[in-house]
């Protein structure tokens, strides 16, 4: 009997590599969204210790100038933390719809691949049926030529 060969081997070769493509993309925004969640972190650090040595110099006496100065760092430094918080909330929308793609393209695979396996359960059964038809051809074959 011939081979077993999946109708739909090279629709399903072409899904997995869909599939790998997906998934590397979505490893490489997850990547993105660390590296922009360590930058929000550091930034948010360097404000709060800012913060803090302006608390201490208004504590010992600080000018309107320096005063000016630190407050025009800190609202930059606040308006960098929102603007990295935005890139962060799209990303993470991008995350959540690869996250989508990557789900069904999985589905999508496993139904393939489990109608691969019925088939070859289904050639399997079938072979096994020539098996034992040639068998009981051949056993017959050998009584009318004994008898």
């Amino acid at each position: 009997m011939k081979r077993f060969a999946f109708s739909l081997e090279k629709v399903l070769k072409y899904r997995k590599e869909v599939l790998d493509f997906k998934i590397s993309e979505l490893n490489s925004l997850n990547h993105r969204l660390r590296e922009l969640e360590e930058q929000i972190e550091t930034i948010n650090r360097a404000y709060d210790s800012e913060r803090r040595a302006l608390a201490e110099k208004l504590a010992e006496g600080l000018s309107a100038t320096d005063l000016s100065v630190y407050k025009v760092y800190l609202n930059d430094t606040i308006k960098k933390i929102k603007e990295l918080f935005e890139k962060k909330l799209s990303l993470i929308a991008v995350i959540e719809q690869k996250q989508e793609v990557v789900v069904a393209l999985k589905s999508e695979l496993s139904g393939l691949e489990h109608l691969k396996e019925r088939q070859y359960q289904e050639y399997l059964r079938l072979e096994q049926k020539e098996l034992e038809r040639s068998m009981e051809e051949f056993f017959s074959k050998m009584r009318f030529s004994a008898g």
